[in-house]
């Protein structure tokens, strides 16, 4: 980049002006002799009974101006992506079936090729790849699923997405999750094994997005406007209960000084509100800067 016509600092967070993900900026003469970089991601074929997940492994190496002067590859970025996992997906009577395999030698033949998961590979934390979606799915039961809606939105983000397909199966108005930008509930669903020690509850069996959430429609906005996590669901549930109402920018300041307490939300006879509590912590902690978790 010409830096006369960007301003760019080393070490900042940005955008990159080439393809608009976001990145950590670098100064070339202040990069370490090695940059490494690499993705995990997810490529779904369509078959004749389903699809095929296939899982490529994307590999960047980049090296500093010093580096290349003492190498004998002197190119400055070497890049590789190979495919190492696949996932063949069928939906007998309309459940999920899988079979997987991956590129390997099989019982010590000597032979690389696709064999039986052997579990060695752990690539299901990846990226899904969502522009030819949902075509590639079309007549699968995961045709709505709004998967590539979550995925675009958030592109960079790492998700179990055969997960995703169960509990889509299990609860197909995830969709409806996916659509409204509720980014980080949906990828809370997804990600995790055990829903029963989440803070925020999800109700699967409600019939409208509120009762599913368990919020008013001004509350369920707000939730949107600040892509609430499960903990933000929690304290909007339960300032809800307590007749409590908070405005966006009110609820992120909050839960960027207290987390998820709803103790001190219930707590009676405030003599300020919560609004200048977290202000007032805010600008005494210039002056006694806060330490870090588990750290008095």
């Amino acid at each position: 980049m010409d830096r006369k016509k960007i301003r760019l600092r080393n070490n900042e967070k940005g955008i990159c002006p080439f393809c608009g993900s976001r990145v950590t900026i670098k100064a070339k003469g202040r990069m370490p002799a090695q940059t490494h970089d690499e993705r995990w991601f997810v490529y779904v074929d369509p078959t004749k009974d389903g699809f095929v997940f296939r899982y490529f492994h994307a590999h960047q190496l980049m090296k500093s101006d010093g580096y290349l002067d003492v190498v004998i590859h002197k190119e400055r970025i070497e890049r590789d992506i190979s495919e190492n996992s696949r996932a063949i997906y069928t939906f007998p009577k309309g459940k999920p079936k899988c079979e997987s395999y991956e590129w390997g030698v099989y019982k010590q033949r000597g032979d690389c090729r696709w064999c039986p998961d052997q579990g060695k590979i752990a690539c299901m934390e990846c990226i899904l790849y969502p522009r030819n979606l949902p075509q590639a799915w079309e007549h699968t039961p995961m045709k709505y699923s709004a998967l590539e809606v979550l995925s675009t939105n958030l592109p960079t983000v790492s998700m179990r997405y055969e997960d995703a397909i169960e509990k889509y199966i299990e609860f197909p108005k995830m969709e409806w999750i996916c659509k409204m930008g509720l980014n980080k509930i949906a990828k809370g669903i997804i990600n995790s094994r055990y829903s029963g020690y989440q803070t925020g509850k999800v109700n699967i069996k409600g019939n409208t997005i509120y009762e599913i959430l368990g919020l008013t429609k001004v509350n369920t906005r707000i939730l949107q406007a600040v892509d609430g996590n499960h903990d933000i669901l929690r304290l909007l549930q339960v300032a809800q209960q307590i007749g409590l109402q908070f405005k966006p920018e009110q609820l992120k300041e909050y839960y960027e000084t207290f987390g998820c307490n709803t103790d001190l939300l219930k707590q009676a006879n405030r003599k300020t509100t919560l609004h200048k509590i977290v202000k007032y912590i805010t600008k005494e902690s210039e002056n006694y800067p806060i330490g870090e978790q588990g750290v008095c």
